[in-house]
C-alpha cells in the first residue's frame, strides 16, 4: 500500500502548493482511490507535477460535507468522468462558526453551483450506514462519538424550525482498508470532528480481531489545551497501533507530542510526500 498526498496543509517541495486541506492518492489492493479533494483545484496541479495519473482512480471517499476537503471536486470530475465518490447523505449541509459570538458570513460547506451539482449528482453515490467496496475496504458512515473525546471547535447549521443548532458531524466518515496480501487495517479520517478515538473504536468494531497497522488522520486538536492533547494521545496509544502519520488538522503541539512518544512509528506528511507501507 501506498499513499501520495496531492494537498496538505504544509510542503517543503519549492514546485508544489500547500492549502488548508486534505486529498490523498492511494493505492491498495490494486485500486487506485482519491480521499478528499482539498480546498481547490490544485489538487489538479499537483498531481501533474508529481506525475499522478487522476483518470486512474477508480472511487473517490469524501471524509465529511467542509470546503477544505471538497473543493476540488468539481475539478476532479472534470479530469476524471467515471470513477464513483462516496458522501455522506448530510454531507451537503451548510456548516458555519461561531466567532466571538458572532455567526461567520460564509458557510464553511461544500461550495456546488446548482449546475455543477446536478453535473454530479450521478457521480455520487450517497452513504449513512457502513458501506463495504469489497470484502477489504470500508466507508464507515456515521461514526459512532464517545463522551469525552470530542474536538474543541464546534459548527453550526441552520434548521428552519430551531434556528441555529450544533452541527453533530454524522456526516464525518472514514475509509479503511484491509491490506489482503499482508494482513493489518489502515484507517483514513480526514478531521475526526467527533473524535479520533471514535474513529479507531468503530474501526475496530468493524473489522473485529484484526489489528490496526496505521492511522493515517487529522485528528482536529489544533487549539486544543494540552490536557485534552494528551488524553487523546493516550487513548490512541492504548489501541496498539504501529504506525501514525498525522495530517491536516492535528496541530503542531499534537503532532510533536506523537512524534515524541512514537518517533519514527510517527511518520509527518507534507504535501508532495508518499510512504509506501511494507
Amino acid at each position: 500500500m501506498e499513499i501520495q498526498v496531492l494537498i496538505e496543509n504544509k510542503t517543503y517541495k519549492g514546485d508544489l502548493l500547500a492549502e488548508h486541506g486534505l486529498s490523498l492518492f492511494i493505492e491498495a489492493n490494486g485500486k487506485s482511490i482519491l480521499y478528499d479533494f482539498g480546498w481547490s483545484d490544485i489538487l489538479i496541479k499537483n498531481a501533474e507535477k508529481m506525475n499522478i495519473d487522476l483518470k486512474k482512480v477508480e472511487f473517490a471517499v469524501v471524509s465529511h460535507g467542509h470546503m477544505d476537503h471538497t473543493g476540488g471536486m468539481y475539478s476532479f470530475s472534470k479530469i476524471n468522468n467515471h470513477a464513483p465518490v462516496y458522501i455522506h447523505k448530510n454531507a451537503f449541509k451548510q456548516s458555519y462558526t461561531l466567532k466571538n459570538g458572532k455567526l461567520s458570513e460564509e458557510h464553511v460547506g461544500i461550495k456546488l453551483s446548482i449546475s455543477q451539482y446536478e453535473e454530479l449528482q450521478d457521480r455520487l453515490i450517497f452513504t449513512d450506514g457502513v458501506t463495504w467496496l469489497g470484502d477489504d475496504i470500508v466507508v464507515s458512515g456515521t461514526i459512532p462519538p464517545i463522551k469525552g473525546f470530542e474536538p474543541i471547535s464546534k459548527y453550526y447549521v441552520k434548521d428552519e424550525k430551531m434556528g441555529l443548532v450544533l452541527d453533530q458531524m454524522e456526516h464525518e466518515q472514514f475509509l479503511a482498508i484491509r491490506d489482503k496480501a499482508k494482513g493489518g487495517v489502515y484507517v483514513f479520517s480526514g478531521c475526526s470532528h467527533t473524535g479520533v478515538t471514535s474513529c479507531v473504536k468503530y474501526a475496530q468494531e468493524l473489522f473485529r480481531g484484526e489489528s490496526i497497522k496505521a492511522l493515517i488522520a487529522g485528528m482536529h486538536l489544533y487549539g486544543s489545551e494540552t490536557a485534552v492533547i494528551k488524553k487523546t494521545i493516550d487513548e490512541i496509544l492504548s489501541f496498539d497501533i504501529q504506525i501514525f502519520l498525522p495530517v491536516h488538522c492535528t496541530g503542531i503541539e499534537a503532532t510533536c507530542e506523537l512524534k515524541t512518544r512514537m518517533k519514527d512509528k510517527c511518520i509527518i506528511l507534507n504535501t508532495g510526500n508518499s510512504y509506501k507501507f511494507e
